[in-house]
């Protein structure tokens, strides 16, 4: 996983994950959940 910025200020979060996998748990898929835990890391970032 990579979060970057660019000269622009403008942020981005790369996945290199892209199986998505199911939870055996919780019959949830993983993906989507990770994907936004990471934009919200980002998110607390910008709102600071």
């Amino acid at each position: 996983d990579i979060i970057v910025a660019d000269d622009k200020n403008t942020h981005y979060n790369l996945e290199m994950q892209v199986k998505n996998k199911e939870n055996p748990d919780t019959d949830t898929y993983v993906l989507p959940k990770r994907s936004r835990y990471y934009q919200a890391l980002l998110d607390i970032d910008l709102l600071q």
